[in-house]
């Protein structure tokens, strides 16, 4: 594809999509498919029994069990899940409906009679599953980081910047029309002289990339005045609101943890582990077989 910029260029460029149109022929292909079940299964026990789990512990706080919903742990669990759902569906409709053959016989086909056949919406859908399973990551490692909460010092440095993200999102949400805004102004003054700022999404990359020093002063030669006014407007409100609001809601929240947060740090033995990592029943077993016997013998 050659695009033509408003200053003349032309800029090639082209998209390769490759995909596998069924996953479910070979065995190699059928073990895949058996370690997407076990996921699925895997994700109805987060889903059910941990999702229980974590409720009665947010019960036995003192505090309503949909707070695990909002909490990090909760959604995490919940998106962890729901990619996994969406995986093996996404996957099982519309890549194991029709054999490999039946897509070669429809291009030579189609191709004979019709000249072309596009194949791109498979091949976006092949590689849109793995996308979500590139969340599921972000997902399931954000997880696996709330257990360093069992450490008290990563506890309060976890729970300040909880405490401190609700006043984030507050305050921008007060200053994100002002942005949008901004953002708007560089599409409407700079786009039809730049590319870089030909649409509102790249418009709005580059006003980031302007902030964080990648600084072009030919882009303020077609609006000199109004474009200085905007890159301004948008350093005042990102750099001197943002960054020192977000500092000090950082600071206030620390102090304020730090100040209700009394009780002491708990010691993690090899006894308490074994609790937390292992079911009830093999606990008991285990106590069962290793305790040593304290019956006393009586003469």
């Amino acid at each position: 594809m050659f695009e033509l910029t408003p200053e003349g260029f032309a800029i090639p460029s082209f998209r390769v999509q490759p995909f596998r149109p069924r996953v479910y022929e070979t065995r190699e292909e059928l073990s895949y498919t058996y370690i997407d079940y076990v996921r699925l299964c895997i994700g109805i026990y987060i889903l059910i029994l941990v999702g229980l789990f974590e409720r009665q512990h947010k019960v036995k706080n003192n505090k309503a069990g949909f707070y695990y919903h909002i909490s990090m742990t909760g959604v995490t669990d919940v998106g962890m899940v729901a990619c996994m759902f969406i995986t093996v569906i996404w996957r099982t409709v519309v890549f194991q409906a029709s054999p490999t053959s039946q897509y070669l016989n429809r291009l030579e086909v189609e191709s004979a009679s019709m000249g072309y056949y596009s194949m791109s919406s498979t091949a976006w859908q092949y590689n849109q599953i793995f996308n979500v399973d590139g969340l599921m990551m972000v997902f399931l490692m954000y997880r696996m980081t709330t257990f360093f909460r069992l450490s008290h010092t990563v506890y309060l440095h976890w729970r300040a910047l909880g405490e401190a993200l609700k006043a984030l999102v507050f305050i921008c949400g007060i200053f994100f029309p002002a942005v949008v805004g901004l953002v708007i102004c560089f599409y409407v003054l700079l786009g039809k002289f730049h590319m870089d700022f030909a649409t509102l999404t790249q418009s709005g990359v580059s006003s980031i990339e302007l902030l964080t020093g990648n600084w072009r002063p030919a882009l303020l030669q077609s609006e000199s005045v109004w474009a200085s006014l905007a890159v301004g407007g948008m350093y005042v409100f990102l750099t001197l609101f943002m960054v020192n609001v977000f500092l000090t809601a950082s600071v206030d929240a620390y102090s304020m943890v730090r100040l209700t947060s009394t009780q002491p740090a708990e010691r993690w033995d090899a006894a308490r582990l074994r609790s937390w990592a292992l079911p009830g029943a093999c606990v008991s077993l285990y106590q069962a077989i290793w305790s040593p016997d304290t019956t006393e013998v009586r003469e």
